[in-house]
């Protein structure tokens, strides 16, 4: 955890190891601390009454609480920030860190104006870094008709001819995008044998 410590006029009285690491080592003020962070009024609103938020401290995601304390009569702000992670204990869980990493990849990378098969392919490309698969696809709902079209794919291209090969789209409820599309949930397949 970052813990950082400041008096009622905003003067920083004690930043621990992981904060200085997370500043480079530097010990600032509070206002050049702002500036790593996003909301700054929202991590500077911390300062003036006890809080808990979200924030991101560069590139970290962090849960943000302070408590107001004393320490011989002088009033004081103390802030610990903690990552928000999955870590070892939690393997399963969302890493928000890397979901909002993989979220400000896919908003720098994405260019609308290139049409929709090469964004939905880019999507592919760039999921498919975090989360690592044999197959994937994104399918469009054409309502008319009532089937699911592959518009991107990632995998096996043999799977993709076949699929073509039987009209190239999925009627609802037909094969594993039929059925997220019929019961709205997502599904893991950990072994297609």
């Amino acid at each position: 955890d970052a813990v950082l410590v400041a008096s009622d006029h905003g003067q920083v009285l004690h930043a621990n190891d992981t904060l200085r690491r997370w500043l480079g080592n530097d010990t600032h003020d509070l206002e050049s601390i702002a500036r790593n962070v996003q909301p700054a009024d929202t991590f500077l609103e911390l300062f003036t009454r006890e809080a808990q938020v979200s924030l991101q401290f560069g590139k970290r995601w962090v849960e943000a609480v302070s408590r107001r304390t004393t320490t011989d009569g002088a009033p004081h702000m103390v802030v610990v920030m903690r990552e928000l992670t999955g870590g070892a204990a939690a393997a399963n869980s969302l890493d928000l860190n890397r979901a909002i990493n993989l979220v400000n990849e896919i908003g720098d990378t994405i260019n609308a104006s290139l049409g929709i098969e090469p964004v939905v392919q880019a999507l592919l490309t760039i999921v498919g870094k975090e989360l690592p698969s044999d197959a994937g696809e994104i399918c469009l709902w054409d309502e008319q008709h009532y089937v699911l079209t592959p518009l991107g794919w990632t995998g096996d291209s043999a799977y993709v001819l076949a699929l073509a090969e039987e009209g190239g789209n999925y009627a609802y409820g037909e094969g594993i995008s039929g059925w997220i599309a019929r019961y709205h949930k997502p599904v893991l397949v950990a072994d297609v044998t």
